[in-house]
């Protein structure tokens, strides 16, 4: 190669190693990852370093432990000193793109740095604002207010950010269900697919999809693949607020979990189209074998294991073990297996 190969990470939230069928899981719900790590290195024991997303993408993003980092539940903010991924690559000559689904990944706490763009899918107008973090600090005075407030058109976007929003709600999700996750992160991509075959310069993409985070609602055609006769009303009524069967308030036996697991098997297999749909846009664009593509996720999710549901109070297997798929530029050790601690 004649230059630096691009790098593409994809981190997908809440994504458990052992729910991908690559990893073993009994219903098929990743082909498009399957096919990808038939052609790549799959990555079999790979342990996250946090139970939650901002240590644990702060972790990849400086490759130090959270001791080191410094990012936890009173400090969610990634403000080390240590340079990041993104300024690492930036410095020397490449292109930095980002687009995050989560509100704990924004440029409220920081982890926009070193990116030349940076985009907050559940923004239609990019700003620093982030209400759910201010919700936050509300409840929690430990979180530090945004330095230097907010600039007047900062103040304006998050007026149509609301305006967005109340809309969506009110008028459009009562007649149609809006997919205002991946599906607008890779109609993101696929602009900057277009724009990267024309770059003078190699290309970092940080890609982050949110679907398999609670609450499970996956596309129709997505869950019916995972039903096996089940009723989709019945799976789709079944209670997802992990502290109402956790204190007891609500019961839950295995035909709950199982139906569960199969709401989440539906986003997971939801989110494995849309990785493939940015697979196929680098194949067709000729960038797929001049780019290090890395597919992995932050955490996992308990579905009923331990007695648990999400992923709060807990450090077990179900939470820490994630996937990793790497396809090397030009497909090299395609096929291949390893494993990594």
């Amino acid at each position: 190669m004649s230059r630096l190969p691009n790098v593409i990470l994809i981190v997908v939230d809440t994504l458990r190693g052992d729910h991908l069928s690559c990893y073993g899981h009994h219903r098929r719900t990743t082909p498009h990852l399957d096919a990808l790590a038939a052609d790549s290195t799959l990555y079999t024991t790979v342990v996250s370093p946090g139970a939650w997303t901002p240590p644990s993408h702060a972790s990849i993003f400086t490759g130090t432990y959270p001791s080191r980092h410094g990012v936890d539940r009173s400090h969610p903010y990634l403000d080390t000193q240590m340079t990041t991924l993104p300024e690492y690559l930036r410095e020397r000559g490449y292109r930095t793109f980002g687009i995050s689904s989560n509100f704990w990944i924004s440029t409220a706490t920081h982890y926009d740095r070193g990116f030349d763009v940076f985009y907050q899918s559940w923004q239609l107008a990019q700003t620093r604002t982030n209400p759910a973090l201010e919700r936050q600090r509300r409840r929690d005075p430990s979180y530090t207010p945004l330095p230097g407030g907010l600039s007047r058109a900062e103040r304006m976007r998050a007026t149509i950010n609301r305006l967005d929003a109340t809309i969506r709600r009110h008028c459009c999700r009562p007649f149609v269900n809006l997919d205002m996750g991946a599906s607008r992160v890779n109609r993101v991509v696929r602009r900057w697919i277009r724009s990267w075959t024309r770059l003078d310069a190699p290309f970092f993409a940080f890609i982050h999809y949110m679907e398999p985070h609670d609450p499970y609602t996956p596309p129709g055609r997505f869950l019916q693949q995972h039903l096996d006769g089940t009723d989709a009303r019945a799976v789709r009524g079944v209670n997802q607020h992990p502290l109402k069967f956790m204190s007891g308030m609500v019961p839950m036996g295995a035909e709950d979990f199982d139906r569960l697991g199969r709401l989440y098997d539906g986003e997971v297999s939801y989110t494995d189209h849309c990785i493939g749909e940015v697979i196929n846009g680098l194949r067709a664009s000729g960038l797929l074998d001049q780019t290090l593509l890395i597919v992995t996720s932050d955490h996992g999710e308990n579905l009923g294991d331990h007695g648990l549901m999400s992923h709060m109070f807990s450090v077990h297997e179900s939470i820490l073990r994630v996937p990793l798929v790497v396809r090397y530029p030009g497909g090299e050790h395609r096929g291949t297996e390893s494993v990594l601690v």
